[in-house]
């Protein structure tokens, strides 16, 4: 598949770029790498969690930053 790419420009200056959401995913999964290496073994186990159902509701979670809080 061939990529094509996009710029636009105000006033003659790039402003913006438009490229394949896939290769903005993998361009976001590598500076995430760079940043912050022990971000994407987090984000792998986040996903496996989700897909193993281990998962809980916004209220939940901020119950238990409440009651933490509070003790």
């Amino acid at each position: 598949m061939d990529k094509q790419y996009f710029i636009l420009e105000k006033d003659g200056i790039p402003v913006a770029g438009l490229m394949d959401i896939d290769e903005f995913e993998d361009y976001l999964e590598t500076r995430a790498e760079q940043e912050d290496p022990g971000l994407q073994s987090q984000i792998k186990e986040g996903f496996e969690a989700y897909r193993a159902g281990k998962l809980r509701t916004t209220d939940d979670f901020l119950e238990s930053l409440k009651s933490k809080k509070s003790k």
